[in-house]
């Protein structure tokens, strides 16, 4: 999942690197208030609520998404 990656495997650098762009693009153009959480978040070091917001709006845009 793109929303909710990590470096644990030693492949996945470079893909996440990939993906990183097209991710953050789609973040700023579509979920802009998640964002905003995102950075609030992060800059006051509450990292496992940023995480938070990252999941669920993984989970909702997959939820509604045509496939989904």
């Amino acid at each position: 999942m793109l929303f909710d990656t990590g470096y644990e495997r030693s492949c996945w650098p470079e893909h996440v690197y990939i993906w990183s762009y097209l991710v953050v693009r789609f973040m700023i153009k579509n979920k802009r208030q998640e964002i905003e959480k995102i950075l609030d978040f992060t800059c006051v070091g509450d990292h496992p609520r940023c995480q938070a917001v990252i999941r669920k709006g993984a989970r909702d845009t997959i939820r509604n998404s045509p496939a989904g």
